[in-house]
């Protein structure tokens, strides 16, 4: 079963940005929180925040500071894809209630958000899917996902998947989760 997709019809200004990416300090940036179903951009602090979350109420924001890049728009300067997660704050398996990577350009000096991306696969009433990786190549973001059946534990996902994302001008769309195991 698939997940709403949640991208930006325009890319969302998050402030100030170095033309290079890499020179960006990760713990300390702007991220939109739709992916948790926060309508609002959120402001990371040593890689964390609290918000609230329209679905989850009081919810915390990580992120995992797992940075991929590639030039996903062909411009010749890599775009970011920045991992995070939201929780209950419980700091256990079972509290885990999204995941996620942003996809950020720096576009005139300024770090903008091309759009979230989630997981696509997801058994009913389970675990919520983990991302296991992101790829960014020209054109599109290839998301590995680890996903729970109904038997597995917290710990241990065995379901697999990989869903491309495509951009078509400054939108992000996913295609059809392919199940890999």
């Amino acid at each position: 079963m698939t997940q709403s997709a949640t991208t930006a019809p325009h890319p969302a200004d998050l402030g100030s940005a170095p033309a290079d990416l890499h020179q960006l300090d990760w713990a300390s940036v702007h991220v939109p929180g739709d992916f948790c179903a926060i309508p609002a951009v959120i402001a990371l602090q040593a890689g964390e925040a609290m918000a609230t979350s329209r679905r989850f109420g009081r919810v915390h924001l990580g992120s995992m500071q797992e940075v991929t890049y590639g030039d996903i728009d062909g411009d010749g300067r890599p775009e970011a894809a920045l991992e995070v997660e939201c929780d209950n704050n419980g700091g256990t398996a079972d509290g885990q209630l999204g995941f996620g990577a942003v996809i950020l350009a720096s576009r005139h000096g300024r770090l903008v958000a091309l759009g979230s991306i989630t997981p696509q696969e997801q058994a009913p009433d389970v675990h919520v899917t983990l991302l296991a990786g992101v790829q960014i190549q020209h054109g599109s973001v290839i998301v590995h996902e680890n996903w729970y059946r109904a038997t597995d534990m917290t710990c241990c996902a065995t379901g697999t998947a990989v869903t491309t994302w495509t951009l078509h001008g400054d939108q992000l769309s996913p295609g059809t989760p392919e199940i890999t195991s």
